[in-house]
């Protein structure tokens, strides 16, 4: 494989190389003959050295890491493999990393030693995981993976979910508590007047960061009266479902509160992006860009109100699994006026000086 690659990159270049000294001949007629003279021999110093890797080229490939060799992703099944990702439910990004991983590791799923893995990071670890699930799901081989899954101990996860868990609700892991996040959104809007009504936004919903930006491009749109409930008392993400029914992540409804009518009144109908925010941010001071604030500050306050938790989770693009919620829970319309209350109240807590 190797050799024969080389060889059509050296005819490549020599045929260029000798085009070129034709037009250099007919042009300049006294030195075309030393110009292709040299050429020549570049063309022969070439040939010695293909014909030095096509003698080695066996210990060339035994220096590479199995999964990595020139021509891998090309080889027999993974172009299909990559079609087969993208025909799927997944993003596009989502796709082409599953098939970047699943190409560079296929060498596990052939040899059956996942060692390897063992000495990656959690995260790095769970990416091959995910990429090489994919590939033996593609080459029908889902059940010789599962076994060397298990013969490796091979977890989805880090063991410390739990852990991780309690010390993200105490506060010990830098993610700080209600009054530093609204500290930390108050400030963003001051100091950027022009995005504070995007921030607002995004407290108002509890949406993702990507998601109330998409979301609040969309109500600036012409298509708005789609996206709104006919009593425009609901935003109604479903509707799009490319933007926010993505496979993992979800948001299904959001409440319109008179607040959130203002704040699209008042915006200019110019479209904003993540990266435009991101940048504005970080560039101009030296704090981190915290917009995930906006989601978590919306679930605490709601909860420290006396919310449920299905329907925060219901606002969030959370639906729980469990028989109550889904067979049994059906909360009153005035239930959601209270929260549209609640929700006025946060507006005026995050905009006072």
């Amino acid at each position: 494989m190797l050799p024969v690659v080389l060889l059509n990159l050296v005819r490549l270049n020599f045929g260029l190389l000798l085009v070129h000294s034709r037009y250099i001949r007919d042009h300049f007629l006294q030195d075309s003959i030393e110009i292709f003279q040299r050429l020549l021999i570049i063309y022969q110093n070439h040939v010695q050295n293909l014909d030095y890797l096509y003698k080695n080229h066996i210990s060339l490939k035994a220096m590479l890491r199995p999964g990595f060799e020139p021509g891998i992703c090309d080889s027999k099944g993974l172009p299909g493999f990559k079609s087969y990702l993208l025909s799927q439910d997944l993003e596009r990004k989502t796709a082409l990393e599953l098939y970047r991983y699943g190409c560079h590791y296929n060498y596990i799923l052939n040899t059956g030693n996942a060692s390897e893995l063992l000495t990656f990071p959690y995260s790095k670890r769970r990416h091959v995981m995910k990429g090489l699930t994919a590939y033996s799901k593609y080459l029908g081989q889902y059940t010789k993976w599962q076994k060397i899954r298990n013969n490796y101990q091979l977890k989805w996860s880090s063991g410390n979910n739990s852990l991780e868990g309690f010390h993200s609700i105490m506060r010990e892991n830098g993610n700080g508590n209600i009054d530093d996040m609204l500290e930390w959104i108050k400030q963003a809007i001051n100091e950027f007047p022009r995005f504070a009504n995007i921030l607002k936004f995004n407290v108002l919903t509890g949406l993702r960061p990507q998601e109330a930006i998409d979301s609040f491009n969309l109500l600036l749109s012409h298509k708005r009266q789609e996206y709104l409930s006919e009593d425009k008392r609901l935003i109604q993400h479903y509707k799009f479902p490319n933007l926010f029914l993505r496979r993992t992540k979800k948001a299904f409804v959001s409440l319109v509160t008179k607040n959130i009518l203002e704040l699209l009144e008042v915006n200019s109908s110019k479209s904003i992006t993540y990266e435009m925010l991101r940048l504005a941010i970080t560039r101009q001071t030296t704090q981190e860009f915290k917009m995930s604030y906006c989601r978590k500050i919306f679930a605490t306050f709601l909860r420290n109100e006396g919310i449920e938790t299905e329907l925060i989770d219901l606002l969030q693009g959370r639906i729980s699994n469990s028989i109550f919620a889904r067979h049994y829970y059906r909360p009153p319309t005035e239930k959601f006026d209270e929260i549209s209350n609640k929700l006025d109240r946060l507006y005026y807590t995050i905009i006072e000086k």
